[in-house]
C-alpha cells in the first residue's frame, strides 16, 4: 500500500507539471507565431514601393529640422528653389535652425532674405524669411 500512495501522488504530481509545461509551451508557440507575423507585415510593409513626392519629402525634412522655439508659418517649394517663413524667439534660434536646414542632402545654400520683429500674444518675435535651393 505504501507504494500505491507514492506512485499516485508521483502521477498526481508530473501530471500537474506536465500540463503546465504543456500550457506554458503552448503560450511561447502562440507568441512565436506572433512575432512571426508581424515580421512578415513590417517585411512587407518596408518592402512596398511607396510613392513620394519631392515636395513632400522636402516639407517633412524642413518640419524634422525644427528646433528652439521655431514655428512654420508657411513653407512654398517651386521648381528649383524653397521658401521658408517662420517664427523665432531669437536670432541665434533662426541661425541654428539654418544650420540644420544646411545639413538636409535635400536642401542647400540656405539664407536669410528678411527679418522683422513681431508682438504675438505679448511677446516679441522675430518673423523671418529663408530662401534655399534644392538639391
Amino acid at each position: 500500500m505504501l507504494f500505491g500512495n507514492i506512485s499516485q501522488d508521483w502521477n498526481r504530481i508530473f501530471g500537474k507539471i506536465k500540463r503546465k509545461w504543456w500550457r506554458e509551451d503552448a503560450y511561447l508557440e502562440i507568441e512565436w507565431w506572433a512575432e512571426r507575423e508581424q515580421e512578415s507585415a513590417n517585411r512587407e510593409e518596408i518592402s512596398r514601393p511607396e510613392v513620394v513626392s519631392l515636395s513632400d519629402l522636402l516639407r517633412k525634412e524642413i518640419q524634422v529640422k525644427i528646433s528652439g522655439g521655431i514655428t512654420i508659418s508657411s513653407i512654398d517649394i517651386s521648381q528649383s528653389s524653397i521658401t521658408i517663413v517662420g517664427l523665432a524667439p531669437t536670432n541665434l534660434s533662426v541661425a541654428n535652425y539654418m544650420n540644420r536646414l544646411e545639413e538636409s542632402p535635400y536642401i542647400k545654400n540656405v539664407d536669410l532674405t528678411s527679418t522683422e520683429i513681431k508682438t504675438i500674444e505679448g511677446r516679441e518675435m522675430l518673423q523671418f524669411t529663408l530662401k534655399a535651393n534644392k538639391e
